[in-house]
């Protein structure tokens, strides 16, 4: 019984070390594709962490618009990181353009992230917040 437990926690230790933060690279990913739908925008570290808070616990964080996305990758998949980003966010961005276009000067927002390795794939969630001023 001590080692079923034993293999119970180590088997968990690995599940949970699979799950990995995106890299701080991936800020200039999230500053691009916001750039294509606004010029009212200002980067926020701080709405970058509400945005991963966000992923975790959405009721947790009140936002005036969010934009979020999660899509599998194969583990072997050679894509970069930044292009597996953009193919599952701007088609999120495109039907969010509007309410985008709309935010006033000054409006913050942060993006943000995690990869988490489910055996032979990769899923990739990702979420942006924004607060008008």
């Amino acid at each position: 019984m001590l080692a079923f437990f034993l293999l119970l926690v180590l088997d968990l230790q690995s599940v949970v070390a699979q799950v990995d933060l995106l890299p701080e690279e991936s800020k200039d990913t999230f500053e691009t594709l916001n750039m294509l739908y606004s010029d009212n925008l200002e980067w926020s570290y701080e709405w970058a962490e509400k945005a991963l808070e966000y992923l975790k616990s959405p009721d947790s964080v009140k936002a005036d618009l969010v934009i979020k996305g999660k899509q599998s990758f194969p583990a072997d998949d050679t894509q970069l990181l930044w292009q597996k980003l953009l193919a599952f966010l701007e088609p999120r961005f495109d039907k969010k353009e509007k309410a985008l276009e709309r935010l006033p000067a000054g409006t913050i927002y942060g993006c943000n992230g995690f990869i988490d390795g489910k055996g032979n794939k990769d899923v990739i969630s990702a979420a942006c917040l924004y607060k008008k001023p």
